[in-house]
């Protein structure tokens, strides 16, 4: 499969200069995995981090000369660069991106798949391939924990435009839209949530990319004719709601990934028929949506049922790690190591900045608890619920 855009399957071979799109409706293309993300608890041995600072350092030096660490036979080159603030180190395969650290409240390894990989070579393969690597560089057992999940589903005649916004019901309020000139070009749906919704122009993407020869393949094998366009209707799902579902591990995420999307295009996002009734909440499905949620990922499969947990609110385990964080910072800024003499602290700095910058805690939480949708003090609505 090639990797990038040839003549022969770049998108404008396909949607340049045969007049407008032909058919009967959407048709599905293709659908199912477009990235993973996956994490590793595991140590990393403290001899490979010193091998791999050794690398990393004449990776920078020469950029042009490859260094590679050989892995059971599979070369991986060590960059120059790591994978975010907590993975120094970074090394590349065209399965993906590894990520190696050694921070102790961090997991050792990172892992994001490539895109490519998962749609040629399939998702099974390509974890398994990780699994086998960092397995080889520990030589300890591997459980492979999920971060992201996307999820899609790539249609030609869908036919969604800037029109259709005010027909969508979604559980976020955040709601986008990008054009390009004049015609809509993405539509973003929860923006910074724990699940996200693009629906956008492919053909464009691939095209401002330069990449993705392997999908206009894959395009023209379902049936694309000159003219169509191709919209991906995406989800991308984060370990927070992930979690609410009981997906953890890599493996929950292969078995259960068409829930995901049923959920997604289901519970989450629909786009409805506005004629058919006075609340869009109680309108039936409008028919192109119909055909999303009929996409091949999740042929026969119920939606995914998130946990009792405030949609777009942290648990509290998670807000008090965050705080537990900003205390022990604080108490180095502080010279105290006492955790109830840093929260009196903090109580008085933060009472004062209340007052100064003329804040009101009791309304802003009254606020924060409206926007969520929380019920009575303590008590966590269903889902069901939530949406009304």
């Amino acid at each position: 499969m090639p990797v990038g855009l040839t003549a022969e399957n770049r998108p404008d071979a396909a949607s340049g200069s045969a007049g407008p799109a032909a058919g009967n409706g959407p048709r599905e293309l293709v659908s199912g995995l477009d990235a993973l993300d996956l994490t590793c608890k595991a140590p990393a041995p403290a001899a490979l981090l010193a091998g791999l600072a050794v690398d990393k350092a004449a990776a920078g030096r020469d950029r042009r000369r490859p260094v590679l660490l050989d892995v059971g036979g599979e070369p991986l080159r060590v960059r120059e660069s790591g994978m975010g603030a907590w993975w120094p180190f970074r090394l590349e395969h065209r399965y993906g991106m590894l990520g190696v650290g050694g921070a102790a409240n961090r997991p050792a390894w990172r892992v994001s798949l490539s895109a490519e990989a998962l749609h040629v070579q399939g998702a099974e393969r390509v974890v398994s391939f990780w699994r086998d690597v960092i397995g080889t560089l520990t030589g300890a057992p591997v459980l492979l924990l999920v971060s992201r999940l996307d999820v899609h589903a790539d249609f030609a005649g869908l036919g969604i435009g800037d029109g259709d916004r005010g027909s969508f019901v979604c559980r976020s309020r955040r709601q986008s839209v990008e054009f390009a000139g004049e015609a809509m070009e993405t539509l973003y749906f929860g923006k910074g949530g724990g699940v996200v919704v693009r629906v956008y122009d492919k053909l464009a993407e691939l095209r401002a990319s330069g990449k993705g020869g392997y999908l206009m393949d894959a395009y023209r094998s379902a049936g694309l004719r000159a003219g169509e366009p191709v919209q991906r209707v995406e989800g991308q799902v984060r370990r927070d709601a992930l979690r609410e579902m009981g997906i953890t591990t890599a493996d929950d995420a292969l078995s259960r990934a068409g829930e995901v999307y049923a959920y997604v295009v289901g519970n989450w996002l629909r786009l409805v028929d506005r004629s058919t009734a006075t609340r869009a909440e109680r309108a039936a499905v409008d028919p192109r949506w119909r055909a999303v949620q009929a996409a091949s990922i999740a042929a026969g499969l119920d939606a995914a049922q998130r946990s009792a947990a405030v949609h777009g609110l942290p648990d509290m385990e998670t807000i008090a790690a965050n705080v537990n964080g900003w205390m022990t910072a604080a108490g180095a800024r502080l010279g105290l190591d006492d955790p109830a003499a840093v929260l009196g602290e903090l109580g008085r700095l933060t009472a004062e900045y209340r007052q100064m910058m003329d804040r009101d805690f009791g309304g802003e939480v009254r606020t924060r608890r409206l926007d969520f949708r929380c019920s009575a003090p303590g008590v966590v609505p269903s889902r069901d619920a939530m949406a009304g």
